[in-house]
């Protein structure tokens, strides 16, 4: 009832409508227009079928109601005619600045608003992914790509994306962002065909990273769904870390996980670290797993090139949900830096920004330069213990809330330069931070994890039914 009773009930509290019912009709009528001009028919300028037909009506009648047979009337006159509206832009910005009042002063209405502006501000990113799915090349669609600013997980993608160009060079990567595979957007990437451009024999890859379970359960979700959507294609999950809790919640979430991935004829899962590969072959006995180390490794000496003067000690410390470090042993530590004149600084892995495909690359060796800055790393993110790994900078890691850093840094168990300062006393500690300081560790050793991923790559390809080749 949102065009005749909640629009109209508005339009009464302004003198120039009020009682003015084909003035009233006349608005709304204008309004439905300006709202598919703008945000609908850019999405189908390639022309409209009864799939997407179907689909944008799903996706108005929430919005619309009983009013959708009019949005369908006039959203079919308007692409199968192309016409132009006919209203001058000064017109055009009268009605957005009355229909601007509206939205505000009604909640419904400005949650919609809010709706379809999301729509339009990725319109341009969606029309231009389409075209680049619209080749006939073998496709990798490296799907639940992130936009949020935690830049381990950034670098996981970043990483991702150099390895599978070299196992598959004459693929092309197609970067699905997570946003376009779960919640209101989704409702219209779906709708606009995304599953046709999949072919069965394109690759569906997963990032990875230390989501896999409910302590991020929108993710497991995202997963969940992407394994149920994709059955018939060979579908890879790069190195995970699991964690289900103990309480109802994580068993039930287990549950649902469990039907799902082991239903998939042809899923493979990589493991970053022990305990997740023990728990996966424990739950998931019907797919395919690989213990790997995180993907970020394979970045190892990515900056040798870079010269650069080290200097200081860098905290590379987590505050979300997974923090279990005691801030007193962070304290003391510094405290400890402070009393040797020793200078240090105190950064997080995550940044309040959105991070897009085109600005990853930049963001991901911001963070990798200010740790090869450093003489050493004191941290309790895994990122923060495999980017000093990468980038040859020794480094001091305490554990987080899972088996992340516990379990994952039995990788670097043989290399000097990596210290783990759970359970040790504090001699030892500043023992550590003193050889460090002063240059006189071993050099980092390349552990060549470059090479496990393509024999990992080398086993999936020739798993089951292969990679299928394009008819």
């Amino acid at each position: 009832r949102i065009c005749n009773e909640k629009i109209k009930s508005v339009l009464n509290e302004f003198p120039e409508f009020n009682g003015n019912t084909r003035l009233q009709e006349y608005f709304v009528y204008k309004l439905f227009e300006a709202f598919f001009k703008s945000h609908v028919m850019p999405f189908y300028r390639k022309g409209l079928n009864k799939e997407l037909n179907d689909s944008i009506t799903t996706a108005l009648e929430p919005i619309f109601k009983e009013n959708t047979n009019l949005a369908n009337y006039l959203f079919n006159a308007l692409s199968n005619s192309k016409i132009q509206l006919e209203n001058s832009n000064n017109q055009i910005n009268q009605l957005n600045n009355i229909a601007n009042q509206l939205y505000h002063n009604n909640q419904q209405l400005a949650q919609n608003y809010q709706r379809m502006s999301l729509f339009l501000q990725e319109q341009a990113a969606i029309l231009k992914l389409f075209d680049e799915m619209s080749t006939d090349a073998k496709k990798i669609f490296l799907v639940g790509t992130p936009r949020h600013g935690n830049i381990g997980d950034q670098a996981i993608v970043f990483s991702e994306y150099i390895v599978l160009k070299k196992f598959f060079p004459s693929y092309q990567i197609i970067d699905v962002p997570y946003p376009y595979l779960t919640g209101e957007l989704s409702e219209i990437f779906y709708g606009l065909g995304f599953q046709k451009y999949v072919q069965p024999y394109d690759l569906i890859v997963m990032h990875g990273g230390g989501n896999l379970g409910n302590l991020w359960v929108n993710e497991e979700i995202f997963r969940r769904s992407v394994i149920e959507k994709f059955h018939d294609n060979k579908i890879i999950i790069f190195p995970q870390s699991i964690h289900f809790t103990y309480d109802a919640d994580g068993q039930n979430q287990l549950v649902i996980s469990k039907q799902i991935y082991n239903a998939h004829p042809d899923l493979h899962l990589m493991l970053r670290d022990e305990n997740s590969f023990n728990l996966a072959n424990e739950i998931f006995p019907e797919i395919n797993t690989y213990l790997l180390p995180d993907v970020v490794t394979a970045l190892f000496g990515t900056l040798d090139n870079v010269k650069v003067e080290r200097e200081g000690v860098l905290f590379v410390l987590r505050h979300d949900k997974e923090k279990v470090r005691d801030d007193s042993t962070v304290q003391r530590l510094q405290e400890f830096l402070a009393r040797q004149n020793i200078p240090f600084s105190v950064i997080d892995t995550v940044i309040n920004e959105i991070i897009y495909k085109e600005n990853r690359e930049q963001k991901v060796l911001d963070v990798l330069m200010k740790i090869r800055q450093s003489r050493l790393v004191i941290t309790d993110r895994f990122h923060g213990v495999v980017f000093s790994y990468v980038t040859r900078t020794p480094v001091i890691a305490f554990k987080s809330f899972d088996t992340k850093i516990s379990s994952g840094i039995k990788w670097f168990k043989d290399i000097p330069s990596i210290f783990y300062g759970e359970g040790k006393n504090f001699a030892d500690m500043e023992n550590f931070i003193t050889q460090s300081y002063n240059q006189t560790l071993p050099a980092q050793i390349d552990k060549n994890f470059a090479s496990k991923f393509a024999e990992t790559l080398n086993a999936i390809t020739a798993t089951r039914g292969g990679i299928r080749q394009a008819a």
